[in-house]
């Protein structure tokens, strides 16, 4: 039998940044966000922000925040790594003289 998160094309996150809770909703990469932690979820990530940019910007990987114990997850795996996967680094543009 499929999963129930799997039935669902919105997928939801709940971001755990110390004491800051959000609750994400992605559906078909489109990403809303509260701030509210009462909310059922497919995965809850905690960590900090710092592990938390390594990791979407592919510093680090989430394997590693893992071991380290910088980052955790309760829920399904899946969810939480295409979260972490759906961001792009930003790029830099210099100032024209």
């Amino acid at each position: 039998r499929p999963d129930e998160a799997k039935q669902r094309a919105q997928q939801r996150v709940q971001l755990r940044l110390g004491t800051n809770v959000f609750q994400l909703s992605i559906d078909r990469r489109r990403l809303a966000i509260e701030r509210e932690q009462d909310k059922p979820f497919d995965v809850a990530i905690t960590t900090n922000t710092a592990c938390l940019r390594r990791v979407v910007f592919g510093q680090q990987t989430l394997a590693h925040a893992r071991r380290t114990g910088e980052m955790s997850l309760e829920g399904d795996e899946k969810v939480a790594a295409q979260f972490l996967q759906m961001f792009s680094r930003p790029q830099l543009f210099e100032q024209a003289s």
